[in-house]
């Protein structure tokens, strides 16, 4: 006990012991106790601070409930002192540059036109090819808004790059156990790369369309399961230990928009979230978001910017104003694409050469869909598209 602590217990006992001879004096009583609360109450500070502080590792002992890794938040990267550094270009995060020789598949998806392929394939030669170009067309249609297509895309994705080569394979849908604060709880990550021996190389995440969804707090614990089961599975098979210290690669879709990660994993975070204490050392993971990618979400990979005569600029502050006006208008979400093919949604329109889906909204007061041309009018009338608005971005209508 700390020397504090232990005077203030017996200053406490002194006064209480008091008690006995005073022949049940209500105002010796009251007396007594409030010396005894004054007692205590001068240790609490020391005493709290000497229960605070771990004599075996030196960590500060402030603990943060057991959460699932599909409910981390900022709050607990701030706890375990996780902060996320944006890198500033391609080869500040890879540390090379970028590939410019790539096998046949690869070579022809990378040339794939995919407004002129939507919605058929028949062109595409490979067939790897047009199952990842089907996939990537499923996760832009508007009207389903499927967050599994865009798990099959990344899956996908991953396996035309050879990621399920070798020893490796693919999951989607995986379930991670998490220890957290003396309990275990799970992390699941939609899609992740492992060995055959199970041990995880890679994690994927997706940007759900669901209010208080963190997808990068989420990732980084979906990192940090990764990290306690590889260990585990290490110390279960016999294997050589699992480094103490391990880069875990992650990416992030957002649509079929990539954010990528590389969570710097050691045993001693990982120690931490098992005890649920704070850190006194600063975890750092990198971020590289690819650059001058479009506005729309869902569509990043389809826009071949048809109007490559127009300024980026210019391009990016025209999206804006249609996305405002028709958010403004039908108060719902939409997408807005560059190029001349029609949307398969319950409703397209072109402006100034977009193609905008709007997806009607349901009146819960009248249980009836608002009118979705009176959408589309206001949207014109307030962009005043005949009045000739746009004409300073250098847009013929």
């Amino acid at each position: 006990m700390a020397p504090a602590a232990s005077g203030a217990s017996s200053e406490a006992q002194a006064a209480t012991s008091g008690l006995v001879g005073i022949g049940k004096s209500r105002a010796a009583i009251e007396i007594a106790i409030s010396e005894a609360a004054t007692a205590i109450e001068k240790a609490t500070p020391e005493a709290a601070a000497a229960a605070a502080t771990s004599s075996r590792s030196g960590l500060a002992r402030k603990r943060i409930p057991c959460t699932s890794g599909s409910n981390w938040t900022e709050e607990q990267l701030q706890f375990f002192n996780i902060h996320v550094v944006r890198e500033a270009g391609f080869e500040a995060f890879f540390k090379e540059k970028p590939r410019e020789q790539f096998n046949q598949e690869v070579a022809e998806f990378l040339d794939l036109n995919l407004e002129v392929v939507r919605p058929k394939t028949k062109g595409v030669v490979s067939s790897q090819v047009k199952h990842v170009a089907k996939d990537l067309i499923a996760v832009t249609k508007s009207h389903r808004n499927d967050e599994s297509a865009v798990d099959d895309m990344s899956k996908s994705l991953l396996q035309l790059f050879d990621y399920d080569s070798g020893e490796r394979s693919v999951r989607t849908r995986c379930t991670l156990q998490l220890e957290m604060s003396n309990r275990k709880t799970e992390a699941t990550p939609d899609v992740c790369v492992e060995d055959e021996d199970s041990s995880i190389r890679l994690l994927v995440g997706k940007v759900r369309n669901l209010k208080g969804h963190h997808p990068v707090p989420q990732l980084i614990a979906d990192a940090i399961a990764a990290y306690q089961e590889n260990v585990d599975l290490c110390e279960r098979l016999v294997l050589p230990a699992y480094p103490g210290e391990k880069v875990i690669p992650g990416i992030v879709m957002l649509g079929t928009r990539p954010a990528f990660y590389l969570i710097h994993m050691t045993k001693a975070l990982s120690d931490c979230v098992k005890q649920g204490e704070k850190p006194e050392f600063v975890t750092m993971v990198q971020e590289y978001v690819p650059p001058n990618l479009p506005v729309t979400i869902s569509d990043a990979m389809l826009d071949k910017r048809f109007w490559a005569a127009l300024p980026i600029s210019k391009i990016t502050q025209l999206r804006l104003k249609i996305v405002m006006a028709t958010r403004l208008a039908s108060r719902t979400m939409v997408r807005v694409v560059a190029g001349p093919f029609k949307l398969h949604a319950s409703l397209s329109v072109t402006l100034c050469g977009f193609s905008v889906a709007i997806c009607p909204r349901l009146d819960h007061a009248t249980n009836s869909t608002v009118a979705a041309w009176d959408i589309i009018e206001q949207v014109e009338h307030f962009l005043n598209l005949k009045l000739g608005l746009l004409c300073d971005l250098g847009v013929r209508v």
